[in-house]
């Protein structure tokens, strides 16, 4: 468990040490926590690997032999038998290798052994001989590896349609406890290229091997892997075929018109040492493969507005529930595989799953012993697969899933011959190469209701089973109501009839606070018009969501909600900003206008994420009048200077000169400096801060150039900065408003194009618009982007705004 109710986990209790085999004189060790193996310095012995599970559970085996087997006549051959003599070699840290350790056919046996698998896979060197009378379109490749020892299996089996429409059993999950052998692979590699032990994430060329658990009369049990010729043949054929020289030697080779089980190698007298390899292990040839996984320990309910951190892989056959507003995010190509049942929200909001560096959803990761925090970037950490449904037999159904920067959005993976349905709904997948990639055959995938947003491939389904599509949208995905009319009361005025100038902050994937103006009679120079019985205006009030901006709670007027003073009094325009680094929201206001305290603006500030909002100050800051338009930002920025320092902007009057002014306080609001005045004339102020710590203030200079009428006014854009060691804000630059023209093209003083009413009305029919600018910083690169309105080219009468 880790800060702010994030977990994370490498599979259970396989995460306290690194993937790492360790040499002995008769052999080698692994240990991951409470589980360990023990493997053998040679192939030909009884137990090749022997694993102990963290339940106390002993699986013991090993490879004995390849074979072909016709399924149509029950003819079976061997093609490859154990070698005598086929000692292994450690390859640092955590692979065993066995090179051409067969007779018969030329082909190596690697074990891997890993926190969250292992894998026994059989690279074929050579392509196998079909024996003449066998027919390619019945046969199978088998490899046969005897089970010494094993706890009891649960066998979870479905039926497959196989070689010539035949039907084939395939024990997709055999569980032995705690732990359990999935579906393994069989996929080309070309001198490492493409290589993926344990053969989960193999290539697009890869097919699913089969697997069936043999009890034998005698007692003992045999695992057979197998994939049809046709299948292998394609890549077989870019391998050498097998030389007659190669064969398995009289005495050892068998055909029979039933299956062979190969005998049990002697126990040898003396162990031979296990050797250090002296080359990297970078086959060509075609891999075959099995996996056993560890099935225990992981959480199988995500629990509602708690961050799930996933580094490499979640595996479990259990049944999983994801509630609302969970939230999974993953370490770059880690996956969450599922071959249970799978519950997601039955309504909104959404489960979560997305990259480990997304900030918008979830807990920030943070403090994981040798990993770098997150720094915001989503681009560098994309899951594999964020939901990876594995060989599953039964229906399943994905709902209410929200799906963000991931190589592969869903994958479904069913075997051929087995019909299923899958049902995706009420879902969207966002900044993702692939939705959903079916790999169906004869299952069926039915969409509804599902959107996207930047996916490189919606969907791939190369059966043409899937049913449905997936709709753009980038934009609005519910819309919540935040003021709420029977709250208007509490503040005294039951006559506010008109709600504006709205701004909120989010503080997790589930917690935002709006703020909003919620005016008297539709009056906006409040405290200027006095109005019976209310000392001062309560103009602002504020809403709460905790369910991701669903729905909304209006709080009714910030407090006091019946002001006691015109200094508490306030005319909205409210802006807020959150300092991360104590979770502090500030909500800044326009002051109220009566005369006397129509001064600096009114600063409130929560400490409960927005629960409750306390005043902090009555005049932001000293020294100005008539304060108007506020802004606000914080620095939070690690690692700067300034970091944590609140800075206001705003316009008003400094010792009787008007135009926009900055202050800054760095002690969370109790102290501002005084105001330094900017520019004369500036109006319409915006904030932000870079990731260096620099400042920088955007706003509007005006200059009227014609008294008219009708009046003329020159506008310019204009913007200045400050760095963490600056003592001074810098001189302004102007910002051209357009290609030809240093101004604004506005015909108001506030910029903007004098909005008509509707397209039917008079050209003096309008409204006001004003053009103040609005910027907003890239946190990783810097770069900073500003939008302001104004008309298209100058005297436009046409079109009003742009």
């Amino acid at each position: 468990m880790l800060e702010n109710g994030l977990h994370y986990f490498e599979d259970g209790q396989w995460k306290e040490s690194e993937d790492l085999i360790e040499v002995f004189p008769d052999g080698a060790i692994a240990r991951r926590g409470p589980n360990q193996a023990v493997f053998s310095p040679d192939l030909n012995v009884p137990a090749v690997f022997d694993i102990l599970s963290s339940d106390g559970k002993r699986l013991r085996g090993g490879v004995r032999a390849i074979q072909l087997t016709d399924l149509a006549t029950g003819r079976s051959q061997v093609v490859a038998a154990v070698k005598e003599l086929a000692p292994g070699e450690l390859i640092p840290p955590n692979r065993l290798v066995y090179r051409d350790a067969f007779d018969g056919l030329k082909a190596d046996v690697l074990l891997v052994w890993k926190h969250n698998y292992f894998s026994q896979d059989i690279v074929l060197l050579e392509q196998p001989r079909l024996p003449e009378g066998m027919n390619p379109e019945t046969t199978r490749i088998e490899v046969l590896t005897e089970v010494v020892e094993a706890p009891e299996a649960t066998i979870r089996q479905q039926t497959v349609r196989g070689a010539a429409a035949a039907e084939l059993d395939d024990d997709v999950v055999i569980h032995f406890g705690r732990l359990a052998m999935v579906m393994g692979k069989a996929f080309p590699v070309n001198e490492g290229a493409g290589w993926t032990v344990g053969g989960l994430d193999a290539s697009e060329e890869s097919r699913p091997v089969l697997k069936q658990w043999h009890p034998l009369p005698d007692g003992r049990t045999f695992l057979i892997e197998s994939i049809g010729w046709l299948d292998a043949q394609p890549h077989l054929n870019a391998l050498p075929v097998t030389e007659e020289a190669r064969a398995i030697p009289a005495s050892r080779e068998e055909t029979a018109v039933a299956r062979v089980w190969p005998e049990r190698p002697r126990t040898r007298s003396e162990a031979r040492p296990l050797q250090l390899a002296q080359l990297d292990y970078e086959p060509k040839g075609y891999v075959l493969d099995f996996v056993i996984i560890p099935d225990d320990d992981q959480p199988t309910t995500f629990l509602a507005n708690e961050t799930y951190y996933i580094k490499t892989s979640y595996y479990t056959g259990s049944s999983v529930t994801f509630e609302p507003n969970c939230c999974v995010k993953f370490k770059h190509n880690s996956y969450l595989l599922l071959y249970g049942p799978v519950n997601f929200p039955a309504s909104e909001p959404k489960a979560v799953f997305t990259s480990r560096n997304d900030s918008n959803f979830g807990e920030p990761i943070m403090g994981v012993p040798n990993e770098a925090d997150s720094d915001g970037d989503p681009t560098s950490h994309k899951a594999a697969q964020a939901i990876w449904l594995y060989y599953v037999d039964f229906n399943t159904t994905i709902q209410n899933a929200r799906i963000r920067w991931a190589q592969r959005g869903i994958q479904y993976d069913v075997n051929p011959g087995v019909y299923v349905t899958h049902t995706l709904q009420s879902s969207l997948v966002e900044y993702t190469d692939t939705g959903v990639y079916a790999n169906l055959e004869d299952a069926a995938l039915y969409l509804d209701n599902v959107k996207k947003c930047t996916v490189t491939t919606p969907i791939y389904c190369p059966s043409q089973s899937c049913y449905g599509s997936m709709t753009e949208d980038c934009g609005v995905v519910s819309i919540a109501r935040v003021n709420d009319p029977a709250q208007d009361n509490a503040s005294g005025d039951p006559n506010k009839n008109s709600q504006s100038e709205c701004s909120f902050v989010v503080v997790d994937s589930s917690t935002i606070v709006a703020a909003f103006w919620d005016t008297h009679l539709s009056a906006y120079s409040l405290g200027a018009f006095n109005f019976p019985e209310i000392t001062a205006p309560r103009s602002t009030g504020w809403a709460v969501s905790t369910d991701g901006g669903v729905t909304f709670t209006d709080n009714g007027a910030i407090p006091p909600t019946v002001p006691s003073s015109t200094l508490e009094g306030d005319v909205g325009d409210p802006v807020m900003a959150r300092d991360v680094q104590s979770g502090t929201i500030y909500l800044l206001c326009n002051p109220s206008r009566e005369s006397g305290t129509y001064n600096g603006f009114r600063l409130w500030k929560s400490i409960n994420n927005g629960q409750d909002f306390s005043p902090a100050h009555s005049n932001v800051p000293s020294g100005v009048t008539q304060a108007d338009k506020p802004m606000i930002a914080i620095n939070n920025f690690q690692n700067t200077p300034n970091y944590g320092h609140i800075y206001v902007a705003g316009t008003g009057f400094i010792s009787g000169t008007p135009g926009t002014f900055a202050t800054l306080s760095t002690d969370g609001g109790a102290d501002w400096s005084d105001p330094e005045l900017l520019s004369v004339s500036g109006h319409g102020a915006e904030v932000v801060v870079a990731p260096n710590g620099t400042v920088y203030i955007f706003y509007l200079v005006r200059t009227l150039i014609d008294f008219g009428p009708p009046q003329v006014w020159q506008i310019t854009l204009k913007y200045t900065w400050r760095k963490p060691a600056d003592t001074a804000w810098a001189t302004p630059v102007t910002i051209a408003a357009h290609p030809d023209s240093q101004d604004l093209y506005s015909v108001n003083r506030n910029g903007g194009g004098n909005l008509k009413r509707s397209n039917s009305a008079t050209a003096e029919d309008y409204f006001v618009n004003n053009a103040n600018p609005r910027a907003a910083v890239n946190p990783v690169n810097g770069r900073i982007y500003m939008v302001y309105a104004d008309l298209p080219f100058a005297g436009s009468s046409t079109d009003r705004g742009d």
